[in-house]
Order: structure tokens, then C-alpha cells, then sequence
């Protein structure tokens, strides 16, 4: 295996559009590359691949937050976090949708 350190931009490039057609994410492509996750960002930029939109989550109103996704108002438990704007089900949905 090449010593990924001091691969030439183009190189680099290359790994990164491989690695992200593979269906990694671009955080687990900077841990193996050992480059931050800035750096596999300003490279996806530069492959011309549109940035992910993050989402916000909506202000809590008598306990329950809106979902970013599916819209319904959810109780705060529906929420993996506190900082996440997608609900549980819809991370779900997403998920096995990606998988087939």
C-alpha cells in the first residue's frame, strides 16, 4: 500500500471520488487517509460534488419539535439528540432506502 500521506492532490482526488462511490462517508474516508475531515471536504468540493445540506432543528414548543423530514410534531424522545432535526423513524427510512 502506498504511504497515503503524501499523496499528490490528483492521486488523492482519485481516492476520494473511489472511496465515495463505494458508499462511504466522507468521515470514515478521513480516518483511513488520516486527512481531517475538512480536507475530504474541500476535495469533494472540488470534484464537483454538491455539499450535504445539514438542517437546524426546530425550536421545542410545549415538548414536542417538528421533524426536518417527514414535518409531523414529535414528542423529544423521537430524536436520537437533541441536535438532530431528523427523527428516529425517518433515520430509519432513510436507511434501509439506501441499503437496497
Amino acid at each position: 500500500m502506498p504511504d497515503i500521506h503524501h499523496l499528490a492532490k490528483p492521486e488523492l482526488r482519485k481516492r476520494v471520488r473511489d472511496m465515495l462511490s463505494a458508499g462511504m462517508t466522507q468521515a470514515a474516508i478521513a480516518r483511513q487517509l488520516h486527512k481531517s475531515v475538512s480536507t475530504i471536504a474541500f476535495h469533494v468540493r472540488h470534484l464537483g460534488i454538491e455539499p450535504k445540506e445539514y438542517t437546524t432543528p426546530e425550536p421545542v414548543v410545549r415538548g414536542k419539535r417538528r421533524c426536518a423530514e417527514c414535518g409531523k410534531s414529535k414528542t423529544l424522545g423521537a430524536f436520537p439528540t437533541p441536535r438532530v432535526a431528523v427523527c428516529t423513524v425517518c433515520r430509519r427510512s432513510r436507511r434501509k432506502e439506501s441499503d437496497n
